[in-house]
């Protein structure tokens, strides 16, 4: 049986919607149908927000749900993100960042820009980032459980 996560919602603009579990230390980032086309100003207000909590609650998870906005990266954010943010986050004790995206290729290929430049930016940091298309299975890459799903319907066959 799967384990439910609760989140509280611990900040909300028209933007975006972060939440929290203590529990398995998880911050989740969720942009909102507005935060679409939104300029790098917002953008990086939103983000600094978002760094704030970051600082504060010192997460071992960070998830981005991009689902609704399906939101493209401009190239002067994706930057931004990996010379301001990343490095923070980082020092702060993130170990695993899960994206999951939905079905706009635009929206993919940006966040996978922001992924490698990440990745050519800190090649020697504990640092790792994934692409889901669903929320629960990034959480369980979160806490090793990746492969449990498979493993569950793999026992029920063979009982069958």
């Amino acid at each position: 049986m799967e384990e439910v996560i609760y989140f509280e919602q611990i900040y909300q603009s028209s933007l975006q919607i972060l939440f929290f579990n203590r529990e398995h230390s998880i911050l989740k980032k969720q942009w909102t149908a507005k935060s679409t086309n939104i300029s790098f100003d917002e953008l990086k207000f939103e983000s600094q927000q978002w760094a704030l909590l970051f600082e504060k609650l010192r997460p071992t998870f960070m998830l981005t749900d991009n689902r609704i906005a399906n939101q493209i990266l401009q190239p002067e954010y994706q930057l931004w993100l990996v010379h301001f943010l990343f490095p923070r986050v980082i020092i702060w004790g993130v170990k695993k960042w899960a994206i999951v995206q939905g079905d706009d290729i635009f929206a993919q290929v940006g966040a996978e820009q922001l992924v490698h430049e990440s990745q050519r930016s800190f090649p020697e940091s504990d640092f790792s980032q994934r692409f889901f298309f669903d929320e629960v299975q990034a959480i369980n890459w979160f806490l090793g459980k990746e492969n449990n799903v498979l493993k569950e319907y793999l026992s029920l066959l063979k009982r069958n």
